[in-house]
C-alpha cells in the first residue's frame, strides 16, 4: 500500500484519534515500499488528540531509487497536543512532517530530520495552518543532498496567512535549505529563539510580508554562511517588535540582520550580537 501507519476516515462523521502512543523502543523503523502520489509513512486524517511518537526511525527513502515516499508524518486534520521525541526521518520527498489543519500544543524533540537524497524540493516541517504553542528542543534538520549543489527547499514552513503563538526554539540547528531555513509568513506572537545554529541556508530565519511580529525575541544563536541574509524581518505592520541579542553573525553573503519594507515607530531591541 501506500501508507505504513494509517488513519483514514473513509466517509461518514469525522473520526477521532485520542491517545495514540506510536513507541518503537529504539528499534522499530517504517520503511517505505513505494513511492505515490499520498504516499507516507504514519497518516492520519482523524482529528488528533494526545499523541506520542517516539522511538522511531522513519525511512521514505526506497532502495535504488531517488523517487521516495512524498510524506514521513501527515496529519490532514486538526492536531492537538502532539509529540515527536527522539525520531529519525529521512528522505521524505515532499514534507518530512506536515500538519494540515490547525495545529496546538506541539512538541519537537531530541530530534533529526534528514534528506539524503530525497528530492530538492523538500519542505522538512509544514504547518499549513494556524499554530498555537510550538516548542522545538534538540531537533537537527539537515535539508543536504548528498553529492549536489541542489538541495532541499526548507527546514520550517509557517505558511502564508497562518497566525502562530508561543513559539519556543531551543537548541535547533538547521543546515543547507537551498530557500530559508525557516520561513515565517503570517501574524506572529510571541516566538522566542535560543541556542539554535543556521548555517549554509539561502537566508536563515525570515518574516515575510505585511503582518504584526510582535515579541520576536532571537538570542544566543550562530548564523553564518548564508547565500543571502541571516535574519530578515518585514517591518511593514504596525505592530512590530522585539529583541535579537547575543547572537553571532557572520560570513553572510548579504546582510547579517535586515529590516525591510517599514517604516514608522517599531521596537526592536538589537544588542551585544
Amino acid at each position: 500500500g501506500y501508507n505504513g501507519i494509517v488513519f483514514d476516515n473513509l466517509g461518514g462523521p469525522v473520526e477521532t484519534a485520542n491517545n495514540v502512543i506510536i513507541d518503537g523502543e529504539n528499534t522499530a523503523s517504517l520503511y517505505s515500499q513505494r513511492d505515490g502520489a499520498g504516499s507516507g509513512m504514519i497518516y492520519s486524517d482523524f482529528v488528533n488528540t494526545n499523541w506520542q511518537i517516539k522511538n522511531i526511525i522513519i525511512d521514505a527513502d526506497r532502495a535504488n531509487s531517488t523517487d521516495d515516499a512524498n510524506y514521513g508524518i501527515r496529519f490532514d486534520n486538526t492536531t492537538n497536543g502532539i509529540t515527536l521525541d527522539n525520531v529519525t526521518m529521512d528522505d521524505a520527498e515532499i514534507y518530512g512532517v506536515w500538519f494540515n489543519g490547525a495545529a496546538t500544543n506541539i512538541t519537537m524533540q531530541n530530534s533529526n530530520f534528514e534528506n539524503f537524497d530525497g528530492w530538492t524540493g523538500t519542505q522538512m516541517i509544514r504547518f499549513e495552518s494556524n499554530i498555537t504553542g510550538l516548542t522545538i528542543t534538540n531537533t537537527d534538520i539537515n535539508l543536504d543532498f548528498a553529492n549536489s549543489v541542489n538541495d532541499g527547499q526548507y527546514g520550517i514552513v509557517f505558511v502564508t496567512g497562518t497566525t502562530a503563538s508561543n513559539i519556543n526554539i531551543n537548541d535547533l540547528t538547521i543546515n543547507e535549505a537551498d530557500i530559508d531555513g525557516f520561513y515565517i509568513n503570517g501574524a506572529v506572537t510571541n516566538f522566542t529563539m535560543t541556542n539554535s545554529t543556521f548555517t549554509n541556508n539561502f537566508d536563515g530565519i525570515e518574516f515575510y510580508n505585511g503582518y504584526n511580529h510582535s515579541n520576536l525575541n532571537i538570542t544566543n544563536s550562530t548564523f553564518t554562511g548564508h547565500g543571502r541574509s541571516a535574519i530578515l524581518i518585514n517591518t511593514a505592520a504596525g505592530t512590530n517588535s522585539g529583541t535579537i541579542s547575543g547572537n553571532t553573525i557572520s560570513n553572510n553573503a548579504s546582510n547579517g540582520i535586515w529590516f525591510y519594507s517599514g517604516d514608522g515607530n517599531k521596537a526592536y531591541t538589537v544588542s551585544n550580537n
